[in-house]
Formats: C-alpha cells, structure tokens, sequence
C-alpha cells in the first residue's frame, strides 16, 4: 500500500492517501505494515525517527522521497531487532551525532541516494547480531567521518 507524507499539508488523523496525507514521519513508521511504500513529499522533518517495527524477506518497508521533491530528515534510528527496510532518496541533516543509527540486530537494511551529513558520524552501526552491514548507495559525510561501527 501507498501511503503519502507531507510536513505542511498533512495531518495524522488522515488516512496517509495522496489527497489526505500524514503530517509526520514518526506517525508513519509506527502505522506502516510489511511491503508498505511510504512516499515522504517535498518538506522539512524535523523529527528524530525511531523504527521499532520491521518488514518481511518478501515485503521489506520501502521510506521514500517522492519523485524530485527535496525531502530532509533530522534522523534515523533502527531499534534493536528494526529489519527489512529501505530508506531512498532523502537528506539526513541536522542531527548532532549520528544521522542513522543501527542498534543491532537488524538485517536486510538498505540505504540508497541518501545525503547524509551535518554531525558527528553520519552512520553507526552497534555490534551485536547484524546481518552484515546494511547496503548503503549513498553519499555519507561527518565530522568524525562517514560510518561508525561499534
């Protein structure tokens, strides 16, 4: 299912369609089922988004910028165990330490056309039962440098 996102039109009592969107990223993750799409439209989320909930081998969660649209998030943390997602086409600015943040044990993690920078460490990655390191096509940047691995 498509479910739509936008910062200045959207409201969290919608139903997340394309002409009734949610407000917020963190309304979205909390919401989404295995194989949803969520399309992040042109906006500021000055959110620090935590993902508890996880997609399947067959259906990953698919966090998306919509089309061209410019689309930046403060960050991104996977709680322990968070599994099966994509995060596509987004800036990952403002955060002060780490943009996003695996907290280990998750798997099957896609990062791709992600700008991410602005603090410290723009990825870090917690040992601790990771399925290898998530998949990143992205440009990564920080003051520390670009991954972590703790």
């Amino acid at each position: 299912m498509n479910l739509d996102l936008n910062p200045e039109e959207g409201d969290d009592a919608n139903p997340g369609s394309e002409t009734r969107p949610w407000r917020t990223l963190q309304y979205a993750v909390d919401q989404v089922q295995p194989g949803d799409i969520i399309c992040v439209h042109n906006g500021t989320y000055d959110e620090e988004v935590r993902i508890v909930g996880s997609g399947t081998d067959a259906s990953p969660i698919l966090l998306q910028g919509f089309s061209n649209d410019s689309v930046s998030i403060r960050s991104i943390e996977f709680a322990p165990g968070a599994s099966h997602y994509r995060i596509d086409g987004c800036s990952i600015t403002g955060y002060e330490v780490w943009g996003i943040t695996l907290y280990g044990n998750n798997s099957r993690i896609h990062l791709s056309d992600l700008d991410v920078g602005g603090g410290e460490v723009g990825i870090r990655l917690t040992v601790g039962g990771n399925e290898g390191p998530p998949r990143v096509r992205s440009r990564v940047r920080g003051h520390c440098g670009g991954l972590c691995h703790l």
